[in-house]
């Protein structure tokens, strides 16, 4: 079982949308639980096989062939469920956290509710992009005629600057952060930044700081870079222990020690899935 990831940047046009796009390639077989991440991804499944994305009480996507996934709340669930050893070969539009709401105008609502298909965002040129895909011949070509059909979608749509910047700064500081910290560093009321940030992103600070820590934990487990549990808290954020190991397992189905010994994490492009028998 392995995946590569071969990353391509956005276009300046669609940069305010779109963070970069990526190829993923390899083989994967498994049940896994679809560790959520702070950014929406749109995959063109460029081979298609026996598939199923399955969020219990929500839905579930057979085969997909165009599908949405990344960013949702922390109590949602989400399988990716793949019985028979599988080729990936997949294309992906890597949105900035709120990118696609803003393209095509959607709700936070309904990225988070629903499954999202290639035909509610593209409608009858669901298929012709995705064969455009398939016709390319390597992943710059897909890059350059993606690009040029979602030029199209292109609207004056814009983001709210302060909620920009501050994703920017949790990313980078999110270990030392709190909804209190935040909103001093940004010289707004913890009030107005928690109805802001929802209204922006569909997702609350707290939430979206506990996201980044735990991906960064998932990652680092995956990696083997670090010697003890309580040291793997400490660098995610956490001065519980017996708090980091409740919010991982919530969010991934499994605890951080026994995710390491079973090597159950299965990791590409900054997105962590932990399988499970």
């Amino acid at each position: 079982m392995d995946l590569k990831a071969e990353i391509l940047p956005s276009s300046p046009r669609l940069s305010p949308y779109i963070e970069h796009y990526k190829l993923i390639t390899g083989t994967i077989q498994g049940r896994f639980k679809v560790v959520p991440f702070c950014n929406q991804e749109l995959y063109f499944h460029i081979n298609s096989g026996n598939y199923c994305l399955s969020s219990p009480g929500r839905y579930d996507i057979q085969d997909p062939v165009i599908h949405l996934g990344g960013l949702h709340e922390v109590d949602q669930v989400i399988y990716s469920i793949i019985p028979d050893d599988k080729l990936i070969k997949s294309f992906v539009v890597v949105f900035k956290p709120n990118g696609i709401q803003k393209l095509f105008r959607l709700s936070n609502n309904e990225i988070q509710t629903y499954a999202i298909y290639g035909n509610d965002l593209f409608k009858s040129d669901a298929y012709i992009i995705l064969e455009q895909l398939r016709s390319a011949s390597n992943a710059w070509e897909m890059k350059g005629r993606l690009d040029k059909f979602m030029a199209g979608f292109i609207n004056e749509n814009f983001n709210d600057p302060l909620m920009q910047s501050m994703i920017g700064y949790i990313r980078e500081n999110s270990a030392i952060l709190d909804v209190n910290k935040l909103a001093e560093r940004f010289h707004i009321t913890p009030r107005t930044l928690q109805r802001r940030f929802k209204n922006e992103f569909g997702i609350s600070p707290k939430n979206y700081m506990q996201l980044i820590r735990i991906n960064a934990a998932v990652s680092m487990i995956s990696s083997g870079n670090y010697n003890l549990l309580t040291d793997l808290a400490y660098y995610s954020g956490y001065y519980d222990q017996s708090h980091f190991i409740r919010d991982v397992k919530k969010i991934c189905g499994t605890q951080p020690g026994i995710m390491k010994k079973n090597k159950s994490v299965l990791s590409c492009a900054n997105i962590n899935f932990t399988r499970l028998k």
